[in-house]
């Protein structure tokens, strides 16, 4: 057993499976991927010294991100496998916060080597909201795997980079004159044509356990076990339903600056931040006269919007605290969402 264990770590042993996020599944995205292909390998491909061909683009039904690799060489490893998989779907969807994940792709950079002599070449994945909740996923899943024994120690060891492969030279089939494989090819004119490419904004819909060298007959890799992404907002309450909209506002006098702060944070019945808001005016008004103002600054926002019941409550805090009301809001919606100016 000894034995066989070195054997799955060495590299002789290549990777069975591994944790992927499917892109394919948008059909937009899988023409942008054959577009691309086609119109390389009808200009730079034709340059044979450049190294690019069609075998080292990756196959658009495939598209994808790869979370973690895996060495499964046995059908009892392959089922651990999938109930690991199973199992951390509600710790996944807690990393994700029960919302939808939004990415983008944008642009072109190379994994290995440098654009002259490129190896792997991949569009840089970007979280919309930047909130890296996709990566905490991500990490909840590998975890997951590593506890239950089914990752190799430098597999364990990896830093997981996002990114949507593109090209890679692995991918080749053909070898050149002296019969040694080409490993590299020259990407500059892609670079030229492609580096700022708007490859577009994708909903992250699953988490899949895949088969290589394996497809279903949607062209993806084989699934041997999924996990679903949530796929709905949270709705933010505008305008409750019932109870009263709880308007709390802060107001500063800056001297210095000739100015008065006032801000709000609207909330609905349940406590959730539905609005926020803070205006700078002249220093025109006497410090008594501020608090005031601030009230009847919100209670006309909040007609504004429809709201009724409004209950206005005074916290006074200095100017910073005024400034800081967009972060301490958990929900900063504009105004012009709410229909305020």
């Amino acid at each position: 057993m000894f034995v066989f264990q070195q054997g799955v770590n060495s590299q002789c042993f290549d990777y069975s499976h591994f944790i992927s996020i499917p892109l394919a599944i948008d059909p937009g995205l899988v023409d942008k991927l054959v577009n691309f292909q086609d119109r390389i390998l009808g200009t730079l491909g034709k340059n044979t010294v450049s190294g690019i061909e069609e075998s080292i683009f990756i196959n658009p039904k495939t598209f994808h991100l790869t979370v973690l690799m895996l060495k499964l060489w046995n059908e009892e490893r392959v089922k651990a496998a999938e109930e690991v998989l199973k199992n951390v779907s509600s710790k996944v969807i807690a990393a994700l916060e029960n919302r939808p994940v939004m990415i983008r792709l944008k642009g072109l950079d190379c994994m290995k080597g440098s654009f002259v002599k490129a190896r792997v070449l991949y569009a840089p994945v970007e979280e919309i909201t930047g909130e890296g909740r996709l990566l905490r996923a991500c990490q909840v899943i590998t975890d997951a795997f590593i506890e239950a024994g089914l990752v190799m120690e430098k597999d364990a060891q990896h830093k997981l980079k996002l990114h949507a492969t593109l090209m890679n030279v692995r991918f080749r089939k053909r070898k050149n004159k002296t019969g040694d494989q080409l490993d590299s090819f020259d990407a500059r004119g892609i670079f030229d044509q492609y580096g700022s490419e708007e490859w577009g904004e994708y909903r992250v819909c699953e988490a899949h356990l895949s088969q290589m060298h394996a497809f279903d007959e949607n062209g993806y890799y084989h699934c041997c076990a999924s996990i679903p992404f949530p796929d709905h907002m949270r709705k933010v309450e505008r305008r409750p339903q019932s109870g009263c909209v709880k308007v709390t506002f802060a107001w500063a006098i800056d001297k210095n600056h000739g100015c008065s702060s006032v801000g709000f944070i609207a909330r609905d019945h349940k406590g959730s931040c539905i609005a926020w808001s803070s205006r700078r005016f002249e220093y025109v008004m006497a410090q008594e006269h501020v608090e005031a103002m601030g009230a009847k600054l919100a209670l006309e926002m909040a007609v504004k919007a429809g709201w009724e019941n409004v209950i206005v409550e005074g916290e006074f805090r200095n100017l910073e605290s005024v400034l800081e009301l967009p972060r301490l809001a958990n929900t900063a919606l504009p105004f012009d969402m709410l229909g305020l100016k």
